[in-house]
């Protein structure tokens, strides 16, 4: 187990939670660009949004033609929008209310979509919904005590919502309306009846909230001090969840990530250490979370070590796959961060064949990078926060945001994570 195991669920109350030869560079706002636009590599185009802050979002619809982009910071101007598959930005109005922390965002079907976004007022979680690809936005208020990155999922009318409270446990809100409404929270907590997944609920620090398209099934990744686990709901007048281990090692540098492909097959990537080094490990079950394969790092950590890894699925088998590469360094050592972005086809094996794209040569961080939440101190740098995100379409296009305060984007750390760029890879 990770060294920083008791700080990670004792402390975690932050806002939690790689091209043409010549690309075009979006900044909103402006009538011209204020920067030569970054030279990417074959393969991906790249846009440079500003003032999105650490932890940026991406969501593309079903139909792969909207795409939404926003961040902790961006939230509070509105969304960074395209409806022409990720070719151009525009930023949509603010939202009337916003928490401006902590986003996520999903799709009910290619028009409707969902986010939720945590308040720091005492106002809970809000809920904005959008009918029109995310043009304009009305909002619901899950009004409870909560402080930690909240997830949204969406099946049909039907949309999850979870989060930590105060009291440090994992609750699940459901709408059966679009997001409208939700009923009284579900404490997902396994018990030892339904398998080997801890009782207790307390102290977990919730990873992912995915579901199955196909089947609704819904998935809670969790994180224990005693490892990885994933709940399934279990729907019933009671909802219970079966809670399952997916593996004992683990590494607190970024939230780790789960997605679900058309066949069910349900994937995690961890964020582990081995000598030192930091990886990025596969991990896959093909029966709803039941039992898992060993773990694949398909990182190549020989390469360096790797932090924030994200995954999404597109056709059965093949996922899209981000992170940041180091230069084989511990995370708490200054170091050049890239990002790279690709492709993880025969991901349902245990042979994957991953194709990985650094799309822009400088990188994009140079500081050390903090995985402990609130309690970094001591000059730790936590920029760029926890999270960076992925989404893969149906057809296997794929895109990906990373937030930057390097020389990739012109930008100085010492901004502060409110000045954090963020840098849209989309492939061609």
């Amino acid at each position: 187990m990770n060294r920083n195991a008791r700080s990670l669920l004792s402390l975690d109350m932050s806002r939690r939670r790689p091209v043409i030869a010549a690309c075009a560079l979006v900044l909103l706002g402006a009538a011209a660009p204020a920067v030569s636009a970054p030279r990417g590599r074959p393969g991906y185009a790249v846009d440079v949004l500003r003032k999105v802050g650490g932890e940026p979002s991406v969501a593309v619809s079903p139909d792969g033609r909207t795409v939404l982009v926003t961040g902790p910071a961006s939230a509070r101007r509105g969304l960074h929008r395209s409806t022409d598959g990720g070719r151009t930005y525009h930023l949509t109005p603010a939202f009337q209310r916003f928490g401006g922390q902590d986003v996520d965002l999903a799709f009910v079907d290619s028009t409707r979509v969902v986010m939720a976004d945590l308040a720091l007022d005492g106002s809970g979680i809000l809920v904005h919904r959008s009918a029109d690809r995310g043009a304009t936005w009305t909002t619901a208020t899950i009004n409870q005590d909560l402080y930690d990155r909240p997830w949204i999922a969406a099946f049909g009318e039907t949309v999850y919502v979870a989060a930590r409270g105060f009291d440090q446990v994992s609750y699940l809100y459901t709408s059966t309306d679009g997001g409208q409404t939700f009923g009284p929270p579900a404490v997902i907590v396994g018990t030892e009846a339904s398998g080997p997944g801890p009782a207790d609920a307390v102290g977990v620090v919730i990873q992912d909230l995915v579901v199955d398209e196909v089947t609704g099934d819904l998935y809670v990744l969790k994180l224990h001090t005693t490892g990885i686990y994933v709940s399934r709901l279990v729907p019933g007048a009671v909802p219970r969840f079966d809670s399952r281990l997916i593996t004992r090692e683990w590494t607190d540098i970024g939230f780790n990530s789960m997605t679900v492909d058309p066949a069910g097959t349900v994937y995690m990537l961890s964020h582990e250490e081995s000598d030192g080094v930091l990886a990025s490990v596969l991990y896959h079950s093909t029966d709803r979370g039941r039992t898992w394969s060993a773990g694949v790092d398909v990182a190549d950590s020989r390469d360096g070590g790797s932090v924030f890894g994200a995954i999404d699925a597109g056709p059965t088998g093949v996922l899209s796959l981000v992170h940041l590469r180091g230069q084989g360094k511990p995370n708490t050592v200054a170091q050049d961060w890239h990002a790279e972005v690709g492709v993880i086809r025969r991901a349902d094996t245990d042979r994957p064949a991953v194709t990985l794209v650094r799309p822009l040569r400088a990188p994009i961080h140079q500081k050390d990078i903090c995985g402990l939440g609130i309690a970094c101190a001591g000059g730790q740098n936590r920029n760029l926060l926890e999270f960076i995100s992925t989404s893969m379409t149906a057809k296997g296009v794929v895109h990906a945001v990373v937030g930057s305060d390097g020389p990739a984007t012109g930008d100085s750390p010492s901004v502060g994570k409110t000045g954090v760029t963020a840098v849209v890879f989309r492939s061609r």
